[in-house]
Parts: C-alpha cells; structure tokens; sequence
C-alpha cells in the first residue's frame, strides 16, 4: 500500500482547473489528453520530463506507469494507440499517469507499513492512485463542466468511458448537483 501526502478532491479540481486554464483548455471537451502527454508537459517541464511508449511484450499487464523520481511517463503502446483513436479508458490511462507526474514528481510517495509487519490503510485522500483518479477525471470531463450533462453525453463530448462519466456525476460538489426528473439523480 502507498501512502502520499494528503490532497483533498476539492484541492484536486482547484489544481486541475489552473492547469487547464493555463493549457487554454478551461472549457474544452475533449481535451486533447496525447498533446498534452508529448507537447504540453515537454515545453512547460524541459529537461525534467519524458516519456516513452512501450511495447506490450515490455509493459505486461502495466497499462501505465510513472517514476516521478526520473521525470517518466511510460505507456504502453496498445493504450497510447487507443488513446490517439479516442478510446475512453486509454485516454483516461494517460490522464492518470499525467495525475502521478504532476502530483507526486516533487513528494516521496512511501509504502505504508506498521508495527510487527501489519500494513497501514492510508486515508482515501492519501492514497496517491485515489489522487492520480481523481486529477484524471477532473482533467477530462471536470465538474464544472459536465454538471448540467447525462453520463451518455460526458462520455461522447469528453472522450472517457461510460463508467468514467458515471462517476464524475457521482462526485459532483453539492452546489452543482441536479436532480433532474428523467434524468441522472445524485442522491
């Protein structure tokens, strides 16, 4: 179990709305997550960023990985070729690992581990995959925008699997959650 500093979800989309404005992306869908991967982060990081797509005999069962420590994103190749075509889940794979890179490249992430060998569960917020899965979501369908919008229509405008738009609507804050008769309830 890994253990990193604590984030709050709130922290998480504040972090990623800054991001996106900073990229001209504050109100685009889809976001183009494969520019971002080998354009965006390249110019904005220099020398302390790369990435490399790997074969899948290389990867395994690893869809994505990140090593903060060398500045590394690897993907591998059947995810980023689903990603180039759109698929949902690749592109959020890649979100995710971008979420690792900027979240994690400056914090020691540590394995958890108590007294006589027992494992520590870290609170959900200092989870550092929970934190990786949230700056994903937010970064490709965030909340702001998709409050007013069924999960059919997250998934067709942002590009993220049907399961991934169901749950953004399930984390929506309050002051943006709707209960619309026919239509998607957050209760």
């Amino acid at each position: 179990m890994y253990k990193s500093n604590p984030i709050s979800l709130e922290e998480i989309r504040r972090y990623v709305r800054k991001i996106r404005a900073g990229m001209a992306m504050e109100f685009t869908l889809p976001v183009p997550i494969v520019s971002i991967l080998e354009q965006y982060l390249p110019i904005i990081f220099g020398e302390t960023y790369n990435y490399e797509i790997v074969p899948e005999e290389e990867m395994g069962n690893k869809h994505g990985e990140t090593i903060p420590d060398q500045g590394l994103i690897r993907i591998r190749e059947d995810v980023y070729l689903g990603a180039c075509s759109g698929n949902g889940r690749d592109r959020m794979t890649i979100a995710h690992e971008i979420g690792h890179f900027l979240l994690h490249r400056s914090i020691r992430v540590s394995l958890c581990r108590m007294e006589n060998g027992v494992t520590e569960k870290p609170k959900v917020y200092e989870n550092p995959e929970w934190q990786a899965d949230v700056f994903a979501g937010e970064l490709l369908a965030p909340s702001y925008l998709i409050a007013n919008m069924s999960a059919k229509e997250i998934s067709e405008k942002a590009k993220v699997s049907l399961a991934a738009a169901e749950t953004q609507l399930r984390h929506l804050p309050s002051y943006l959650r709707l209960n619309r008769k026919g239509g998607d309830s957050y209760d």
